[in-house]
């Protein structure tokens, strides 16, 4: 599972899914579930932002845009 960050104003894909031989985007996961770390270098303050998730299961993909959206203030 990936994830992925968009300008919710602009629809500007501002992180993409890190699915290379980096895997940047690929989410952790422990006892307590699925999670990920991202620096917020590209984050411009007042700007809402939307996170996407890729789901990759039996050789095929799903993308999940469900509205999980954040204000970086």
């Amino acid at each position: 599972m990936y994830y992925s960050i968009v300008n919710d104003q602009t629809n500007e894909t501002v992180v993409p899914f890190g699915t290379g031989s980096t895997e940047f985007t690929r989410l952790s996961y422990n006892s307590d579930g699925n999670y990920f770390d991202t620096f917020m270098n590209w984050a411009i303050p007042g700007f809402v932002y939307r996170i996407k998730f890729l789901v990759y299961f039996n050789k095929s993909k799903k993308t999940y845009d469900e509205s999980w959206r954040f204000k970086v203030i």
